[in-house]
């Protein structure tokens, strides 16, 4: 007897049994052994059950338990993984970040900094800060830089010498190497933490002064404002 003839069994009812209460949807461990039991007890002496058929059975039930014991170490370690990002978020709250992105947060009449990676050494870096409808307000060029990390100060003004207004601005780097080639760039937001929040079961931290939310993943760099100790998760 095969899990479909059990399944068969069900549908058709069992023993004056409804087809409600033998649903296939509900057959457990317990009615499989039941039925085992039953068919065991109302074999024919003269052709008995091929055991080989009931060990075909049993491997079948041991296979279904073990896919439900999966599902439920899935769940646990989901669980799990969520509250380790509960006790992330409570440890970042008020730290420094830095984190993969291109925006950086102006105050007006105030100087803001740009960070990025240069994966090799360049000739000639150009940056080039955009406002929130995408024009380009303003140009660094930079000149030769080596490879590693580098901090830019942009005074807060435009191409014009004039402040710009509050708020935040996105900025991409252009670097060559001596031959005219693309040098691979990465670049990088820094700002305070001030804000954990879940959505589709993604752990989103928000900065201070920034209105888009960054991901634990994006985050490579934290600093302790309190003591001053930056953590490397990568480095920028």
């Amino acid at each position: 007897m095969s899990i479909n003839q059990l399944n068969q069994i069900q549908a058709s009812g069992l023993g004056g049994t409804s087809k409600k209460a033998l649903s296939p949807k509900t057959l457990s461990e317990e009615d499989f052994y039941t039925l085992l039991i039953t068919q065991l007890q109302n074999q024919d002496p003269l052709n008995p059950l091929d055991s080989q058929q009931m060990m075909s059975q049993i491997s079948q039930l041991t296979q279904l338990n073990a896919i439900k014991n999966m599902e439920k170490h899935i769940e646990d370690m989901t669980k799990y993984q969520l509250s380790v990002n509960n006790l992330a978020a409570l440890s970042l709250l008020g730290k420094e970040v830095a984190a993969q992105g291109n925006t950086i947060h102006l105050t007006e009449g105030s100087n803001a900094n740009i960070q990025f990676l240069l994966n090799n050494d360049a000739q000639d870096v150009v940056l080039s800060i955009y406002d929130t409808n995408g024009n380009q307000i303003r140009t660094l060029d930079i000149g030769k830089q080596s490879a590693g990390e580098h901090t830019i100060t942009w005074d807060g003004r435009d191409n014009s010498g004039n402040f710009v207004p509050s708020g935040s601005y996105k900025f991409d780097v252009a670097a060559v190497d001596q031959n005219g080639n693309p040098v691979e760039t990465s670049t990088y937001m820094t700002g305070k933490v001030t804000e954990a929040d879940f959505d589709n079961n993604t752990l989103y931290l928000y900065l201070q002064g920034y209105n888009q939310p960054v991901s634990l993943d994006q985050i490579v760099k934290i600093k302790d404002i309190n003591n001053t100790q930056n953590n490397n998760q990568g480095g920028v």
